[in-house]
């Protein structure tokens, strides 16, 4: 089913919202702007807000559910911007992008900021995506893979474009938990601060009321994490924080295969490799214990018996590293065993 006016079809997909949350939410499909025919750059103004308006009004439609081919996590955003048409403008690249119309989504960017890329705005590897409008706010939905990061680009970008504040609810489908975060004027916000500005809007990012707790509750019906910052902080830095923790993580991982396949090449095996590393490093907190205590002592009886101290420490030095390290080996060894007899 579809309807069009001055070149304008429609087509829908739904999507979930979350544990006990669904929403139907129609797409736009915006084949071109034309005039006699033939395709041309938007008119500006109130004559081009108008004719987008009407198209969008007379594009929604009813869609079935869609089912969701494997775990992933589905991400729901409230946007609300300054003025109606920095929304209407951002409504339309949004519903391009989420029917991968790239061409076209690539055109009204452009309009939107010539210096701006698609890939400031949209994920290409996200799925089952939908956006719509309303008069005082767009909602926009898409599914990423269980490790994908967070949107941080896409809204840093939108509020450098006309976007005031903003909701992000996201459903762990893995899981089957959900957490919320909410930004006012390009920082992450507590949802105490947030609701307190704006609450004329918690009806609009809660529409069954289940997400925010009741007075005297810690938690709201749905069970929904509200995630706050302990002050606010840039969605820039956000960002910056996240990829370096995703950075480090990958480093880790990739010096611990690297430090695998080096065992594989040498014929030791790969188990055998992994207790050695631990046990090398119970044996160095071993000596740093050893050391620590020898300085400690030697102040403290402020160098009296200093060669005494001294002699105590090499022994320390020796014992304390082969004891940490058989007890590392004990434990190796008894989680081993249990392992064995279950």
């Amino acid at each position: 089913m579809a309807g069009g006016v001055g070149g304008m079809g429609a087509v829908g997909n739904c999507r979930s919202l979350g544990r006990r949350r669904s929403a139907c939410i129609p797409l736009l499909a915006v084949d071109r702007m034309s005039t006699g025919g033939s395709a041309c750059q938007p008119p500006a103004g109130q004559a081009w807000e108008g004719r987008l308006a009407a198209a969008i009004e007379q594009s929604r439609h009813s869609c079935k559910r869609l089912r969701p081919a494997m775990s992933s996590n589905v991400h729901h955003l409230y946007l609300f911007f300054d003025t109606p048409l920095q929304l209407r403008r951002v409504q339309l690249i949004c519903q391009y992008l989420a029917r991968q119309s790239w061409e076209q989504a690539e055109r009204w960017i452009h309009e939107l900021d010539p210096a701006l890329d698609r890939s400031a705005l949209w994920d290409d590897d996200w799925a089952n995506a939908s956006a719509l409008g309303h008069p005082q706010h767009l909602e926009l939905g898409f599914d990423t893979r269980t490790t994908a990061g967070m949107p941080w680009r896409l809204l840093e970008t939108l509020f450098q474009h006309g976007l005031q504040a903003a909701v992000l609810h996201v459903f762990y489908d893995q899981v089957g938990e959900s957490e919320r975060y909410h930004f006012d004027a390009g920082q992450w916000v507590s949802h105490h601060a947030w609701l307190s500005r704006y609450p004329e809007r918690q009806v609009l990012v809660d529409t069954d009321g289940e997400v925010y707790p009741q007075p005297g509750q810690e938690e709201g019906a749905d069970g929904t994490a509200l995630t706050n910052p302990a002050q606010p902080m840039a969605i820039t830095r956000l960002r910056e924080r996240d990829q370096e923790r995703d950075r480090q993580a990958q480093e880790s991982v990739q010096a611990l295969l690297d430090t695998m396949a080096s065992l594989r090449k040498s014929g030791v095996s790969p188990v055998q490799g992994i207790v050695g590393l631990f046990m090398l490093r119970a044996g160095f907190r071993g000596l740093c214990e050893a050391v620590a205590f020898t300085v400690i002592a030697a102040l403290a009886f402020r160098g009296k018996g200093l060669w005494l101290w001294l002699a105590l420490g090499l022994v320390l030095a020796v014992v304390l590293p082969l004891y940490s390290m058989a007890g590392a080996r004990r434990e190796f060894a008894g989680q081993g065993g249990g392992d064995a007899a279950s």
